[in-house]
């Protein structure tokens, strides 16, 4: 995932759910999809097997999407 598609699609959708104060579900189905998600799960678990850099840089990606 790119920090590109994340501008494209996440941001408009954002603003959009936003205003009709609404539960963005296929984004969070797309974000599952993504593995997006179970960034913090423990191992045991199913996690994501990114390590905390990884894991830092995802979600600074996301807040600024």
């Amino acid at each position: 995932m790119r920090a590109t598609s994340l501008e494209k699609e996440i941001a408009p959708a954002a603003a959009r759910h936003d205003r009709e104060e609404r539960f963005p579900a296929e984004m969070y189905r797309k974000a599952l999809s993504l593995g997006l998600l179970n960034l913090f799960v423990p191992g045991e678990y199913g996690d994501s097997g990114l390590g905390p850099v990884e894991e830092a840089i995802i979600c600074e990606e996301l807040g600024w999407a």
